[in-house]
């Protein structure tokens, strides 16, 4: 659909009219009414003022390459699966999250979308190193805390996150012979989403600040000649 002049409110949202819409796919789309009107609410689009001015703050720092290269996987895993905010305000962890779908092709895209958010991850902090110590300093040298607990479901701090996932990936997800009852889960896939894109962010967040720092020490260097 397209976004009109109207369709922008004054608190910067921009809404578009889903019940007409959907009418009209209705009517002119045909299949199946309820699950045109679930597609067409995954594809509305909610943007604020402050989310717009937030994108633009951190976008030079895509010019470094592991960002991009991190922002560019996180978007394949999200094009192979991606959880609504309905869907996740709604999400049952005790139940949905531990279950591998019956169908087989959504297993194979939670997979694949799986291995695409954790190679963002690893686009950032390179491969995990084994050590414990080491693998906290190599966290903290990409900007990132450790100890920070992340999760839509149970928390946990990055570092096992992480961890977690490296092992899953490893053991579980990379591995086309793996048994059904050891497929990843939803639960484990959005999880891995959310780590990711908060891996991004901080990174980013980090990267910008240093380059901050790096032009004020520059402003203040002695002029030569």
């Amino acid at each position: 659909c397209r976004v009109r002049e109207k369709h922008i409110h004054k608190d910067g949202m921009i809404r578009v009219p889903a019940l007409k819409l959907h009418h009209e796919y209705m009517v002119t789309g045909g299949g199946d009414p309820e699950e045109g009107l679930i597609e067409f609410l995954r594809s509305e689009v909610h943007v604020s003022a402050e989310e717009t001015n937030e994108i633009w703050r951190l976008f030079p720092a895509c010019r470094d390459d592991r960002i991009f290269r991190a922002v560019t996987f996180l978007r394949s895993s999200y094009e192979q699966v991606q959880f609504w905010p309905g869907e996740i305000l709604d999400f049952d962890f005790l139940h949905e999250g531990k279950q591998i779908p019956i169908s087989a092709v959504r297993a194979a895209r939670i997979e694949s979308a799986f291995l695409s958010a954790y190679k963002a991850v690893e686009a950032i902090i390179g491969d995990p190193n084994k050590g414990p110590r080491k693998f906290r300093a190599q966290l903290r040298d990409a900007g990132l805390d450790p100890e920070e607990e992340i999760g839509i479901g149970e928390k946990a701090s990055l570092a096992q996150r992480i961890r977690a996932a490296n092992d899953a990936r490893n053991e579980r997800a990379g591995h086309g012979s793996t048994p059904r009852k050891r497929l990843i889960t939803q639960g484990e896939l959005l999880d891995l989403q959310e780590c990711a894109r908060h891996v991004i962010y901080r990174a980013a967040e980090y990267l910008l600040a240093q380059s901050k720092i790096a032009k004020a020490d520059e402003a203040k260097a002695p002029q030569r000649g």
